[in-house]
């Protein structure tokens, strides 16, 4: 028996469950509290637990280099114990900084930090590890709340206990996330300490991030990843527990990646980390509940709201304008790059600004305050940026400027989509705004649409928004419009306010009284169509799950066959968007039995794509017709009917998707569409966004249609021709009856769209009739007058911010802005009125600059309000150009341009992005990635830029990271820049002048009429430096057959004529080519035919004449008998030096079916020679071809001959197609690449799917063979499939014999599949799978065989259903000859009345060894309530291993486990009964083979007199009940309250005792009294029958016995040993005291004292007395420190004398002294004094220091006696005295850097002399100069001189000596002068008087090497 024992029976005593629903003194943050026996944690109340926490982010674009960024901040986190299961955390000692590329920055923000986490502390409520919820005060900042979330997640530990492993959805921080624990290490076996891996899957955390974007989105859900997946994120931390106690440390990880453009762990990653390590626990003072009421929160990451205003208006005001007016600065010539980011600044700072200042701003703009040089842009950006504001301010002041008409329509359109699109946060001061838009007279249209749209993105996280007042107001006017039925009146407008109104009313989905009407709206058959779908429609957004607004109306609308089909459909739509069961069936049932085929063809085609659908809104509507069986009854002709139509995909594993959805609705009464509807979504991260949607309906066009095809109609030209009308009309009917229609003689229709779910406009027909009005003659007059045009637009089209928790509590804030600005001046005119008249004109003349810039900036920092670091990208696009000119055209024949470009420079494209990172103290650019980086400028080059005096040039820069594994993906790997620009070369010229002109002028000749043409095609630069003149000008003459061309550039002169003879028998023709009007190239050719005989004999002559050269004449002869022969002759001569030939002919003979062309040609000349002969045969579908080409290359080079011969053969039939090509290839010249034989043969059935096609080629010198084939057949038919393929390739001389043969056959009850692969010759791998199904009985047998030579593996199985209940399965498996493995199994339920069960029974049979069988079996008897659980292995036929498990309730406060199991030769059977009660008891029963082992514990509670309770308890443990009895050990006891068990009691007294082995008893009592904090006492008591603890008592005291002092004593003794222990410390106000003595038999044998005094001046005082029987030591010492000198004294003593001393005291500078003494005497006595003052920082300062030590060696007394000054220099002098005379002395002089001395003497001998002296500016010449004296004196006298000067010539020089010299002799020196460069010079020696010259010379960098001599 051990101490361990003792402590186990004092927890038990502790144990029990204690619940407090009502704590004393009010509700503090937990509301109920359950402490369990077996709590991980013992925080017990009262106690303070300190911890010191560390907290470190940070954000860097790994893979690119080490910008990092980061905060950090430390504090001491206190967390105190109210009750026992309320706590309350505060921070102390907080410190914060940035951290900037590893270096902590302090600023204002640490200081603003500490005060806000320092404010105030945090309750919460704490319940086994689990933070249930936080209760903060209503003042502490929510990001400081934030942060103490985090460090309350780290604490959080929510398993059951510390032992196994826990999955678990954990709440916390990061949110609700899916969290693993993991038992790392830990249990006694490592000191009490469970160390705890935590895993959080961050990707799957629900309620985790926040989103502010313009985009509105409805949430979905599936298994899948549920959080953005933009960023990657992991965590782990580890925690490190004392197990029943307290935590000991933490520490906690995360990562987080932007995925985009990241590689693995390369990209823009903010890595967090934590550390919380436990310092003390201490006692708190009590702190009392205030009856506060909590405000609870869950520990999830609390997101800020975004404000509406600033408190400082007046400053946020000034810099708006200062914003704008930079803006308005910046863009006076053209839209800047920089001008999006300043647009955005403006509409970030116009979001704090209050309607007033607003105002004002607008007011200052129109009065010109502002932007007076820009007033139109800086209008024009105000304008643009207020709806960007989404403030209620900017609201308010938007519908002031519509109201003052200040806008025009289209920019009063464009402001009410803006207000509708805003789907940030709407205020109810918004509302109020809006509402005003609902009562101008008459309302905008538009405006019902927005301010319905406005009360939705208000309401739509508010259930009980429809109490709000102003939504009240808003709704009760939209009602108030609709009148009774929606019944238009006599008012005009009256049908227009009605319709809008409900589209308002479906756009805000909300309603107050008017759902009766709207009902009544929707069934009253006597009300518009358009209105009664526009009262369905207005239902669509009202909540699914309000009893009052269910959709039964509908269905019963949708029920009514005689409704129309569109409002049928509609109502049906209606109904499904809040589709149950109920209305599913209504709706299947209604269609088993609709009459209507345009109603049933939609309602079919919809529910269809329903339930084919992939999109996750739509799942659950898919779940209920699962189980509905939709028939196609309905025919859906696309062309007549109605339908829906549906696509979408959706990626699981991308969380990603998009559906697009489209209806056509027809209606019995037209032939055409009445409606239409497109609608387009996507889903992206569980969240679906309604992109857009487009419907219209139109009534009454198939009249207007028909009108155009009646006489007089558009198309009655096309159209039959009819007498009259009447008989148009009767055409028209009988189309109509053909689609059973009905004609209409109104047209009418309307048209909407809808953007994110919002409708956002409607307009009809009537509107736009309006566009018919315009005069386009007065347009086209005013068009030819000047105007000027100036369009500016600026908008932030992305406008995003996303906010994701980290551990720490401080969130990374990612945000994406996209702005552009975009600005077009147009001044001039546009003269069109003369283009539709002959001859046609127009005048076009002005100037377009348009300019413009896109930014797009993504922002990733970690925002802790005060500060933020991270990374910043911006990606900018800019382009700024301008053109000015002229466009002309004269009576259609002259086409003047004239082009200026009146900037210098343009900037056509600048596309550029940069990356910074962001700390407190601002941004700096990352460089990225250098290596490899590319910087490239390109132009278009110098003869271009002459050609047109301009040049475009290219900028090129980018970061090169393809072959850098660990970079990311750009644009993270640096800044890059493309820009293309134009720019002017040449500065003198001013605009380019083109001249297109085209003339025609009549003349007569020979009596004929003929037209003579006159054309010019100009460009020049006039006034230009540089002539760039290009002119040609042409001629063309009809009447003489010529024409003359002229062209006049720079560089040339040209000029072309030519005339022409055209007869019947002759055409001859000349042309002359003049250069620079004095060289002339004539070419002259003639065309002559004539019949001779059966032919046609042509003679082409053509002859070229060019300056000194011979005439090349090309002549000849083509002789053509039409169709049978072609010969020909021709030749070249004088182009060569040999006559260029070509003869031959060419025959054709045969009829149409055979046919056969014969060629036979000849071609010759210097260089090459050529012969082709061979013909082409066809007869009927077969052609064959053969041809011989000869050629030789040059004039001695051999004759190669070529043959190529193919053949192509028809032989198919009716059934089938088939073609066979055959040929050959042979050549002298590429042997290798003959082909000896080629045949291809294709096959393919007409009647079914099947080709067969098979290729062979013989080729190369060796006749190698290459075949290949493949084949499919597609026999299936319409029960089965059966498809079988063939494919080889044979390659015999590389020993390829590839095969695939594949069968495949299913149908109903078979499957058969066969594949063959071939890999060599006669070598294949053979598969099989064969499966059947049979009814009777339920059988399924396969089989899988698989063959490979030399072996076969078959495996079989069979799967029977027996019985209801019992399935048999049967697996074999063989090889071989005789190998196999069987598995047999049986599974089988039997449910009965008195008790259920399910078994398991598997048998594995195995080649050569006994067959393995498993059972598993489960029973649960109902009448006993037990469940038995039985598993069962044999091995073999002779061992059984058997495990059985039962469980029992034999009444409600019993229960009985049993656990037993057999093995061969042993056996174990273990049982646990548990019995409740006043007495608990709990008997355990171990039986091993021949052990039996007994536990039996109870325990009882009473209640006593005097307030006291009682519990006893015992413990009977009989290792070896069956034969040692008596080695039985008992434990009893018991434990004393002074308070109710059922309440929070600390025990009095705990009794206890321990008996075995017969009189073996250990007895403990243990005690404690507290009467308060400052008065306890604790005792305790053991008797054992132990050596040294026979008897052994233990006491500890707290008590106050004097104000101001504390003492605390502790005392031990064991009377057997006649041992005592006994410490003591006293606290006061001025010391400290600690004691501690030890006596053992009356002797003392330690005693320690330490006293501190802290009044005046610091002193410790301390004793230390050890003694033994032979000797005592004792030691004495003090430490005192006044006024900043330190005196220390120590003294030690052995048997009462002195045997150490030794004292130190200094008072610096002026004195100070050590002594120390051995046994009494003196052995080192110093002291020193000073004088003067001291600085550190100057040299020139004086000081005087003497120190005189003395120490004793035996009787020998040594001095040292040393000084140092510093009076503009540096002196030291000593000396060394032994027995009164001087041994030694030493002097130094340092007077500066330029010069110095010192010396040694040694017994009055001078030993050793230094002396330098140097000047730096001796001479102009002289630089630099160094003299060195070295002499020693004993025992050498030697001398050493040193002096080196460096002198400015023309070039460096440098003059050396050096000497030694002995005795005052010179022995040896040495003279250089070195120089100049390269580095040549002389050297001189001397030694004993002989001299020697020498010479040196040496290049740098070791080109050559060096060189030197010597004589």
């Amino acid at each position: 028996m051990n101490h361990l024992g003792i402590l186990l029976l004092v927890g038990a005593a502790y144990a029990g469950p204690v619940r407090q629903d009502n704590i004393q003194g009010g509700e503090i943050c937990a509301t109920s509290c359950a402490v369990l026996p077996d709590s991980k944690y013992n925080y017990e109340v009262g106690k303070s637990y300190v911890y010191n926490y560390e907290a470190e982010t940070e954000t860097a674009i790994h893979g690119v280099g080490n910008d990092a960024t980061g905060l950090w901040f430390t504090a001491v986190v206190t967390i105190k114990v109210l009750q026992p299961c309320d706590m309350v955390l505060s921070l102390e000692n907080v410190e914060f900084y940035s951290k900037v590329n590893g270096e902590r920055v302090s600023s204002d923000a640490s200081r603003q930090f500490k005060v806000a986490a320092e404010a105030w502390p945090l309750y919460f409520a704490f319940a086994n590890g689990h933070v249930e919820h936080v209760c903060p005060e209503t003042d502490d900042p929510r990001w400081i709340v934030n942060i103490k979330k985090g460090i309350l997640s780290a604490i959080q530990n929510t398993m059951p206990n510390l032992d196994n492993r826990h999955s678990t959805l954990e709440t916390d921080v990061n949110g609700i996330c899916p969290t693993e624990y993991t038992l790392k290490s830990g249990g006694w076996a490592n000191w009490g300490q469970s160390v705890i891996t935590k895993v959080k899957d961050l990707s799957n955390c629900r309620e985790r991030h926040s989103t502010r974007t313009a985009l509105k989105t409805i949430p979905f859900h599936t298994d899948e990843t549920q959080s953005m997946p933009l960023v990657s994120s992991t965590h782990e931390c580890e925690q490190n527990i004392f197990r029943g106690s307290y935590i000991n440390s933490i520490v906690c990880r995360e990562r987080h990646t932007f995925r985009p453009f990241s590689q693995g762990d390369s990209g823009a990653t903010t890595a967090t980390s934590q550390q919380l390590v436990f310092v003390r626990e201490k006692r708190s003072i009590s702190q009392t509940a205030r009856g506060r009421r909590p405000n609870k929160q869950p520990l999830t990451f609390v997101h800020e709201d975004i404000a509406d205003g600033n408190d400082d208006d007046e400053r946020n005001a000034a810099r708006a304008t200062r914003a704008l007016a930079d803006l308005c600065s910046l863009t006076q010539e053209d839209m800047r790059p920089e001008a999006p980011q300043k647009f955005s600044q403006l509409v970030y700072t116009m979001r704090q600004l209050s309607r007033g200042a607003l105002s004002s701003l607008y007011v200052q703009i129109q009065s010109e305050s502002v932007c007076a040089e820009n007033k139109y842009r800086g209008r024009k950006f105000f304008l643009d940026a207020l709806p960007l504001c989404a403030t209620s301010g900017a609201i308010g002041v938007m519908v002031d400027i519509m109201e003052a008409g200040d806008l025009s329509t289209a920019e009063n359109d464009a402001w009410l989509v803006g207000m509708a699109l805003n789907t940030q946060t709407t205020t109810e001061q918004m509302l109020t705004e809006g509402k005003r838009l609902l009562e101008w007279t008459p309302p905008p249209r538009r405006g019902f649409l927005t301010v319905g749209t406005m009360v939705h993105n208000f309401c739509k996280d508010k259930p009980d928004c429809a109490e709000v007042p102003i939504v009240r107001e808003i709704i009760s006017m939209l009602e108030a419009n609709l009148r009774y039925r929606c019944r238009p009146g006599g008012e005009e407008g009256d049908e227009k306010k009605i319709l809008m109104s409900l589209k308002a009313l479906g756009n805000a989905g909300v309603l107050i009284g008017s759902y009766d009407n709207l009902r009544a709206c929707i069934t009253d058959g006597e009300s518009p169509i358009e209105m009664r779908l526009a009262a369905i429609d207005a239902m669509h957004r009202l909540p699914c799950d309000n009893d009052r607004y269910n959709r039964q109306p509908l269905l019963r609308v949708y029920e009514q066959i005689s409704a129309p089909d569109e409002v049928r459909i509609a109502a049906y739509l209606g109904a499904m968007h809040c589709a149950t069961n109920d209305v599913i069936d209504n709706v299947v049932e209604m269609l088993l039995n609709e009459p209507m085929n345009q109603v049933g063809s939609f309602v079919w085609t919809h529910l269809t794509n329903i339930a084919e659908s992939s999109s996750p809104l739509k799942q659950e509507v898919r779940k209920h017709l699962l189980h509905s069986d939709l028939k196609q009854r309905f025919s859906s002709d696309a062309r007549k009917f109605s339908r829906a139509y549906e696509g979408s995909f959706f990626s699981p594993l991308l969380q990603s998707g998009a559906s697009v959805e489209a209806h056509t609705i027809f209606s019995r009464d037209s032939f055409l569409p009445r409606s239409g509807m497109l609608n387009v979504s996507v889903d992206v991260f569980g969240s679906s966004l309604n992109l857009f949607e487009l419907g219209g309906r139109v009534e009454g066009l198939d009249r207007t249609i028909a009108s155009m095809f009646q006489p007089g109609g558009y198309f009655s030209d096309i159209a039959e021709p009819v007498s009259s009308g009447e008989i148009a009309d009767r055409r028209m009917s009988r189309l109509h009856q053909a689609y059973d229609a009905r004609m209409v003689d109104t047209t009418s229709g309307s048209f909407y769209y809808k953007i994110m779910g919002n409708e956002i406009d409607f307009f009809d027909l009537e509107s736009l009739k309006e566009l018919g009005k315009i005069n386009t003659i007065s347009m086209m007059i005013e068009l030819a007058k000047e105007h000027s045009y100036d369009a500016s637009m600026s908008s932030m089209f992305l406008d995003t911010e996303m906010r994701v928790p980290t551990g720490t509590g401080i969130p990374i804030h990612l945000t994406l802005n996209g702005t552009f600005t975009v600005d077009l001046s147009l001044r001039g005119k546009l003269d069109l009125r003369q283009i539709f008249i002959s001859p046609r004109s127009f005048n076009i003349d002005g100037h377009i600059k348009p300019s413009g810039a896109v930014e797009i900036a993504g922002l990733m920092v970690t925002d802790a309000t005060v500060a933020r670091t991270g990374v910043r990208t911006v990606a900018t696009l800019h382009s700024s150009t301008a053109i000015e000119g002229r466009v002309q055209l004269q009576d259609g024949e002259v086409f003047n341009v004239d082009l200026k470009m009146p900037r210098d420079k343009l900037e056509i494209l600048d596309v550029s992005s940069k990356i910074y990172s962001v700390h407190q103290e601002g941004e700096v650019e990352v460089v990225g990635v250098v290596e490899g980086r590319t910087d490239e400028t390109l132009c278009t080059g110098d003869r271009l830029a002459r050609f047109l005096g301009m040049q475009l040039c290219a900028e090129v820069a980018f970061p090169n990271a393809t072959l850098q594994e660990a970079a990311p993906w750009y644009p993270f790997t640096g800044p890059s820049r493309v820009a293309i620009t134009l720019e002017k070369t040449d500065k003198t010229f001013t605009d380019y002048q083109f001249e297109a002109r085209w003339q025609k002028q009549k003349v007569r000749k020979d009596g004929k009429t003929y037209n003579t043409f006159t054309g010019r095609l100009s460009m020049d630069t006039p006034g230009s430096s540089i002539d760039r003149e290009w002119t040609t000008d042409l001629v063309v003459n009809q009447a003489d057959l010529a024409f003359s061309a002229n062209l006049r550039s720079p560089y040339k002169k040209l000029g072309l004529e030519g005339s022409a003879i055209n007869e019947p028998a002759l055409k001859r023709g000349s042309v002359t080519l003049t250069v620079d009007r004095n060289t002339q190239y004539v070419l002259t050719g003639q065309f002559q035919s004539e019949k001779i005989g059966d032919f046609v004999r042509f003679s082409p002559f053509l002859v070229f004449e060019a300056p000194n050269r011979p005439q090349v004449t090309l002549q000849g002869k083509l002789d053509y008998t039409r169709e049978a022969k072609l010969d020909v002759d021709l030749s070249i001569t004088e182009l060569t030096a040999t006559p260029i030939t070509l003869r031959g002919q060419v025959e054709k003979s045969g009829n149409s079916k055979n046919r056969q062309l014969n060629i036979d040609m000849t071609f010759t000349s210097p260089i090459a020679e050529f012969e082709v002969a061979g013909n082409v045969k066809q007869f009927k579908q077969n052609y064959q071809t053969r041809f011989q080409v000869s050629h030789r290359l040059g004039a001695s080079g051999r004759k190669e001959t070529t043959t190529i011969a193919y053949k192509l053969r028809d032989t198919s039939t009716d059934e089938q197609l088939e073609y066979t090509e055959t040929g050959s290839f042979k050549s002298t010249a590429w042997p290798d690449y003959d082909v000896h034989a080629y045949e291809l043969t294709l096959t393919k059935s007409k009647t079914r799917r099947y080709w067969n096609t098979m290729m062979y080629v013989k080729y190369g010198i060796q006749e190698r063979e290459l075949t290949l084939r493949h084949m499919f057949d597609d026999a299936s038919n319409a029960t089965d499939l059966i498809y079988a393929t063939l494919a080889s390739v044979t390659i015999p001389h590389r020993g390829i014999y590839w095969s695939l043969n594949a069968n495949h056959a299913h149908g109903d009850k078979y499957l058969n599949t066969a594949v063959d692969v071939g890999y060599a010759r006669n070598k294949k791998l053979a598969g099989r799978l064969t499966l059947t199904s049979e009814r009777a009985p339920s059988r399924l047998n396969g089989q899988l065989q698989f063959t490979y030579p030399g072996r076969e593996i078959t495996s079989q199985a069979t799967i029977e259903k027996v019985r209801p209940g019992l399935f048999d399965l049967t697996w074999t498996t063989a090889w071989d000859i005789g190998r196999q493995v069987v598995v047999t199994s049986q599974l089988e339920r039997f449910p009965g009345e008195t008790y259920d069960g399910e078994s398991v029974l598997v048998t594995v049979g195995l080649p050569d060894r006994d067959p393995i069988s498993v059972r598993v079996q489960k029973k649960w008897v109902h009448a006993s309530n037990q469940n038995s659980w039985e598993f069962v292995l044999r091995p073999n036929s002779n061992d059984e291993y058997m495990m059985k498990a039962v469980l029992e309730r034999p009444s409600k406060s019993e229960k009985i486990i049993q656990v037993s199991a057999t093995r061969p030769g042993h056996s174990t059977v273990t049982t646990l009964k548990m019995k409740d009660g006043p007495k608990k008891v709990t008997e355990v029963d171990i039986r091993w083979d021949e052990l039996h082992v007994t536990v039996v514990a109870g325990m009882q509670d009473y209640s006593i007199v005097s307030g006291q309770y009682l519990r006893t308890f015992s413990l009977d443990v009989a290792p070896d009940a069956g034969h040692r009895p008596e080695e039985k050990l008992s434990v009893s006891g018991n434990v004393t309250y002074p308070c109710a068990l059922n309440t929070l009691c600390i025990p009095r007294k705990v009794e206890a005792t321990a008996r075995w082995a017969r009189d073996q008893v250990i007895y403990t009592v243990i005690t404690q009294d507290i009467v308060a904090w400052n008065d306890m006492q604790f005792s305790a008591r053991v008797e054992t029958p132990f050596n040294p603890l026979r008897m052994a008592t233990f006491t500890q005291v707290v008590r106050t016995d004097v104000p101001g002092t504390i003492l605390t004593s502790v005392e031990y003794n064991s009377y057997n040993q006649q041992m005592a222990h006994r410490s003591e410390i006293a606290l006061a106000s001025d010391r400290t005291t600690l004691a501690f003595s030890s006596v053992q038999n009356g002797n003392e044998y330690a005693n320690v004292g330490l006293t501190a005094y802290f009044r005046g001046s610091v002193r410790l005082e301390g004793t230390m007395a050890v003694s033994t029987p032979q000797t005592r030591h004792s030691a004495d010492g003090s430490f005192e420190l006044r006024n900043g000198s330190p005196t220390l004294e120590f003294t030690y003593n052995k048997d009462r004398h002195e045997y150490v001393y030794a004292k130190t005291s200094m008072s610096w500078p002026d004195s100070g002294m050590t002594l120390y003494r051995y046994r009494g005497d003196v052995v080192f006595d110093a002291s020193f004094t000073g004088s003067g003052s001291y600085d550190l920082e100057r040299v020139a300062s004086s000081m005087d220091v003497r120190v005189n030590a003395p120490l004793y060696v035996d009787d020998l007394r040594v001095v040292y006696e040393a000084s140092l000054a510093t009076r503009r220099g540096f002196l030291l002098s000593g000396n060394v005295r032994m027995a009164g005379r001087e041994t030694c002395r030493f002097n130094s002089d340092i007077t500066g850097i330029r010069s110095g001395e010192f010396s040694y003497v040694h017994l009055g001998e001078p030993i050793l002399a230094f002396r330098w002296t140097g000047n730096d500016e001796t001479s102009p010449s002289i630089q630099f100069r160094r003299a060195v004296d070295f002499t020693m004196s004993a025992p050498y006298d030697y001398g050493v001189r040193f002096d080196v000067s460096k002198v400015m010539t023309d070039s460096l020089k440098l003059d050396v000596e050096f000497a030694v010299s002995t005795y005052g002799t010179e022995l040896a020196s040495v003279t250089a002068t070195l120089g100049p460069t390269p580095f040549t010079g002389l050297i001189v020696t001397n030694y004993k008087g002989q001299q020697q010259y020498g010479t040196v010379a040496s290049q740098h960098y070791g080109r050559p090497a060096r060189q030197s001599a010597f004589k």
